[in-house]
């Protein structure tokens, strides 16, 4: 899975939650200003990809070069430059 799929996918179940809320008449129409949250629950198989998206954007840099390795990430590794993202586990 690459980082901007991984992306796509949180925002596609977020639009289906908006969705299915206004068909209920929880928000009286089709959200369609574009915010809202997702809150995500990150498998244990893309929790290096999470994090190296995380820190990326903190530092305001591209995501289409990350990697859901984790030896991608160790030094002398082609992101070993990258560290993966912060807060808590």
């Amino acid at each position: 899975l690459n980082p901007i799929d991984y992306l796509h996918r949180a925002g596609r179940t977020a639009r289906g939650v908006n969705q299915v809320q206004s068909e209920s008449g929880q928000n009286g129409g089709v959200n369609r200003s574009g915010s809202g949250r997702v809150t995500a629950l990150v498998a244990k198989r893309d929790r290096v990809l999470a994090l190296a998206i995380e820190g990326a954007v903190q530092r305001g840099e591209a995501l289409d070069g990350l990697s859901s390795r984790k030896t991608d990430y160790l030094p002398g590794a082609k992101l070993g430059n990258k560290a993966l993202g912060g807060g808590g586990g």
